[in-house]
């Protein structure tokens, strides 16, 4: 299974290296939390681990080395300051604005660990949900600067690990097997909540693509 785990996550890090910068502090600390720093479980720890940071050093230093590559011929730098990707990627949203895209965001989640808390006992929930937030942590306190500040390095990761943790719910409800009536109206209802959430997109996505955005 490490070595599965190592080449699903090399092959993510070719594609989107970013998201590399919030699985692989999430995977390192619960791996550790679990094995409690014991040698042989590091040692398994680092066999999904290294390949990825190998490639990510891999990636910077061959950047580093080819700046014709760079569009424009310029330099980016990585500045840490708090609130940096609200700042870069919506500096018109309000604290409300805010709010409100993390209520859309994160309200299925939030909905479906009150019904059903012992999907929070999983290691998977954890990666999950700890990818989350390590994303949303370098997403408020670490920006580009230069001719790639707004290219999204430091902010897919945040929407990977979203994306990733919705998928993971929905196979939870999808195979949630109902032994009572309580259970089968709390799965519909979640079902539902999908519903409605995927036609929320729907209309987002419209609404976008009419003005241009």
């Amino acid at each position: 299974m490490d070595i599965l785990l190592a080449l699903l996550l090399v092959g993510s890090a070719v594609f989107k290296p970013s998201y590399a910068f919030a699985f692989v502090p999430a995977y390192g600390l619960l791996y550790a939390l679990q094995v409690r720093f014991r040698f042989k479980a590091l040692v398994r720890l680092a066999v999904p681990l290294l390949p990825v940071v190998l490639l990510i050093i891999g990636q910077v230093l061959w950047s580093l080395a080819h700046q014709e590559v760079m569009l424009d011929g310029g330099e980016s730098h990585i500045v840490f300051a708090l609130r940096a990707g609200w700042h870069t990627f919506v500096p018109e949203f309000t604290v409300g604005h805010i709010l409100g895209s993390f209520v859309s965001s994160f309200a299925l989640p939030a909905l479906a660990y009150l019904i059903c808390p012992h999907w929070l006992r999983r290691p998977s929930h954890h990666l999950a949900l700890l990818s989350v937030a390590f994303g949303m942590v370098i997403f408020m306190f670490v920006y580009e600067t230069g001719i790639r500040a707004t290219h999204g390095n430091l902010v897919w990761q945040v929407v990977a690990a979203n994306h990733i943790l919705h998928w993971l719910i929905l196979v939870e409800i999808f195979f949630w097997k109902t032994t009572t009536r309580v259970h089968y109206w709390q799965r519909a209802a979640l079902l539902g909540f999908v519903g409605v959430s995927v036609v929320c997109a729907f209309v987002h996505m419209a609404r976008l693509a009419r003005i241009g955005a």
